[in-house]
């Protein structure tokens, strides 16, 4: 998706010894799994690779926070072994002693051998349970699901986390998963989901989610963080305060990592779209993107660049107050 989750997640593992799973679902419709998916036929939705059955993500939700992983499917675990980002992605590699293919995106893995699948989430499970939270990332699990996800695990928090859809664009962009001779499909195709996502948010009586807009926390990291923080019952630290300046007041590094977050000034890194991405596009997104503008209380482009020519530095963080004070 691109809406600056990885960094969210970055921040809420702040809070103490957090267990990251990464994309727990990534490996449902992916086409080296086509022969060995029969478990998921009539779950995956391959147009929006979203996973569909309330069943099988409550049983996955419920084994991961519950740390029981030798369950879970062969589909499931690949995300363990596949993303550095999450908690034990290390060990597991040592442990498997598997060969990956960067320039193919897949990796190699026996995950099917029980017996060293049974040694190697031994240790993780054993980290997972030592852990103060576990954080579950994913984008592909359908959102008008999670009322019924919440009634089968009472216990679970979702933040709902939206970004401005021309910085989500610029950024597939620059990792190569966007040709703008495509644009007004991929426009259509996200602000669309945008929208319902963004009503079943809204709706009344929805339980255990928090709304998170990217911007907001780009621009008043501390006051969202700590909002955040309340919502999920951490405590806010000297330590997480300093973590907050550091890697959003900085100057920009890049880790080179394809799907890390950078370190820099959070708030001009939130607004690089508007200065590299074409004026064509940006009309042909404005076109597609009406309706989620609207919802997030943000102008079209023109009108954003001209606030953007005139504001003084001073006020960069009251860029986005339309949007954040809604």
């Amino acid at each position: 998706m691109r809406s600056g989750s990885t960094f969210m997640s970055e921040i809420i593992r702040q809070s103490g010894k957090s267990f990251l799973v990464f994309e727990p679902f990534w490996g449902i419709c992916r086409t080296e799994f086509e022969k060995q998916r029969s478990s998921w036929k009539a779950v995956c939705s391959n147009s929006e690779h979203e996973v569909r059955s309330i069943k099988k993500i409550s049983e996955v939700l419920q084994n991961i926070f519950n740390c029981n992983f030798n369950p879970l499917p062969v589909e499931v675990f690949a995300s363990f072994w596949f993303f550095p980002q999450g908690t034990g992605h290390a060990i597991l590699n040592k442990c498997y002693n598997f060969i990956m293919n960067n320039q193919k995106n897949t990796s190699k893995v026996n995950v099917r051998d029980s017996k060293a699948k049974a040694r190697c989430v031994q240790v993780l499970e054993a980290m997972c349970k030592n852990s103060t939270n576990i954080l579950i990332k994913t984008i592909r699990i359908s959102f008008e699901l999670f009322p019924k996800v919440v009634l089968k695990i009472p216990n679970i928090k979702i933040i709902h986390l939206v970004r401005d859809p021309r910085a989500i664009l610029h950024s597939r962009r620059e990792l190569g998963h966007l040709d703008y001779r495509e644009i007004k499909n991929e426009s259509y195709g996200l602000c669309s989901k945008m929208v319902k996502n963004i009503y079943n948010c809204n709706r009344p009586m929805q339980r255990n989610i928090f709304s998170l807009k990217f911007e907001c926390l780009a621009a008043y990291p501390i006051i969202v963080t700590k909002s955040l923080y309340t919502y999920l019952n951490f405590k806010f630290t000297n330590e997480t305060n300093s973590w907050l300046i550091t890697h959003t007041k900085g100057n920009a590094i890049s880790f080179r990592m394809k799907y890390d977050a950078n370190v820099g000034n959070s708030l001009i890194v939130s607004l690089k779209w508007m200065f590299q991405v074409p004026k064509n596009v940006l009309n042909s997104i404005d076109q597609e993107c009406q309706d989620v503008y609207k919802n997030l209380r943000i102008p079209n482009s023109p009108t954003l660049q001209q606030r953007h020519q005139y504001i003084r530095k001073s006020d960069l963080p009251n860029f986005y107050s339309s949007m954040c004070n809604a």
